[in-house]
């Protein structure tokens, strides 16, 4: 599954932290959601990551077969 968002880039150097807890990035306040979203993926034994994409940011969720 993939979900993009058009907004700013993710700065690179946060893009394998983005997920971590209390993680945020420029105009972040709590960074507790994308590390809630990790959670539920790893209890679904799915992989979640992010990417800068051409116009935006993507995230992907991965669920094995």
């Amino acid at each position: 599954m993939r979900i993009w968002n058009d907004g700013p880039p993710i700065e690179e150097y946060l893009l394998n932290q983005v997920f971590n807890k209390f993680q945020t990035g420029q105009k972040g306040k709590f960074g507790l959601g994308l590390a809630i979203v990790q959670r539920i993926a790893e209890l679904h034994k799915a992989k979640v990551w992010a990417e800068n994409e051409n116009g935006g940011v993507a995230f992907y969720v991965q669920f094995k077969a």
